[in-house]
């Protein structure tokens, strides 16, 4: 090989020598580009869907606040506090079956006395006086709170939430729990929009020459 021809290659890679790392640079700025554009997207979505589970766990506790300050359960409850009035527990028994009634979303209310021990429950294998108490490692009892998020026995997923019951006087009388069917919040978390017919998000833009870059 002649000295000519070794000198003429060696300009011609130096020539496309910065054309090849201009090149590589250009892919992997793109690269990065796009994977932050694809972070950001994901980032929104999931900013929209826990929006959105707030908005319903918000709505459950309003359930709760709903049936914990209705005006007759309180005066019946205060009535069976003081010496287990028969006709105050029948009356509670059809408040809470009333509520359980008419919100969809309730599977399941306990009214729980100032002690935490059973009154009622809307579930007739456990609505027996005494039946079981509320743990106190569970639930505070003075205040609206989201207590634990279960399985049942079919293996579906419930919420479960507390709050008291106060009297007139601003006393707690009471604990409401409350168990709500997960049906709203999997209907969000089911939610792909934004990011394809199952949730994939594909990675591919187009480079300087036309190309897909995945």
């Amino acid at each position: 090989m002649s000295f000519q021809y070794k000198l003429f290659i060696f300009f011609l890679i130096m020539a496309f020598m910065p054309m090849a790392i201009i090149g590589i640079f250009s892919i992997s700025k793109a690269k990065d580009e796009l994977v932050q554009e694809t972070i950001n997207k994901l980032v929104a979505v999931a900013d929209v869907q826990k929006k959105h589970i707030n908005e319903v766990l918000d709505r459950y506790l309003l359930e709760l606040k709903i049936i914990s300050s209705a005006t007759d359960l309180q005066l019946h409850l205060e009535r069976y506090n003081i010496n287990k009035d028969v006709d105050a527990l029948e009356k509670i028994r059809t408040i809470l079956r009333n509520f359980d009634a008419a919100l969809p979303n309730i599977i399941e209310v306990e009214l729980f006395d100032k002690d935490l021990i059973l009154v009622s429950s809307t579930e007739d294998d456990k609505d027996v006086p005494g039946h079981h108490s509320l743990d106190l490692h569970k639930v505070k009892g003075d205040q609206f709170e989201l207590g634990e998020i279960r399985k049942d026995a079919a293996n579906r997923i419930e919420v479960v939430l507390f709050g008291p019951v106060i009297s007139k006087n601003k006393e707690r009388i009471g604990v409401l729990e409350v168990v709500e069917n997960n049906d709203l919040i999997v209907g969000i978390t089911e939610d792909y929009t934004g990011l394809g017919e199952t949730g994939e998000v594909i990675l591919a833009k187009k480079n300087a020459a036309g190309d897909a870059l995945f």
